[in-house]
């Protein structure tokens, strides 16, 4: 089996949420783990394709199939990762989720302290310090951008945070669409 749905975001703009809630549907299939990391990953790609759609293995019933990562959009630390993607479908259905900026920079930078990962604690500095990873990671825009050519020919929708929280079964009526 093959995969029909992304989930694309970036960092803390709800794809772990929005993958959760589709997977409870009985016609959704998500991949497990929700992030293989297949597409951005080198070492992950160079296992093939046969290993990634083993990761669809008992989706046979399921009208959506598909995984949610925030990694793919991150296109400064994993360049091919968008071409990888159009390479191997432009049939997909791309769902890009954004989310307001200072919320999200303001999130991801609480995560990291809860994780430790020798982020300054003053939320200021962290930021000065960490740009790669708490303000480029959210540049939609660029994103948007670094794949531009590619999204045109592709499904690509970009939905708010805010939106998917008021309208779940909306969402989950376009993934199942054909």
């Amino acid at each position: 089996m093959t995969p029909n749905y992304m989930v694309l975001g970036t960092p803390k703009a709800g794809t772990t949420s929005f993958c959760k809630a589709l997977s409870l549907h009985p016609d959704v299939f998500l991949t497990n783990p929700k992030e293989p990391f297949f597409f951005c990953a080198d070492a992950i790609y160079s296992k093939g394709l046969e290993w990634y759609e083993s990761l669809y293995q008992g989706s046979e019933t399921a009208q959506a199939r598909g995984e949610g990562s925030a990694a793919y959009s991150m296109s400064e630390v994993f360049p091919h990762t968008i071409e990888r993607i159009a390479d191997y479908s432009r049939e997909l259905k791309l769902f890009f989720l954004v989310r307001e900026p200072y919320s999200r920079i303001e999130s991801h930078w609480m995560e990291l302290v809860n994780q430790d990962h020798h982020v300054r604690y003053d939320f200021n500095k962290a930021v000065q310090e960490n740009q790669n990873i708490l303000i480029h990671s959210g540049n939609y825009l660029r994103q948007y951008n670094d794949g531009m050519n590619i999204f045109q020919r592709m499904r690509l929708r970009s939905y708010f945070l805010k939106s998917l929280s008021r309208s779940l079964t909306w969402f989950i009526e376009i993934v199942l669409s054909t």
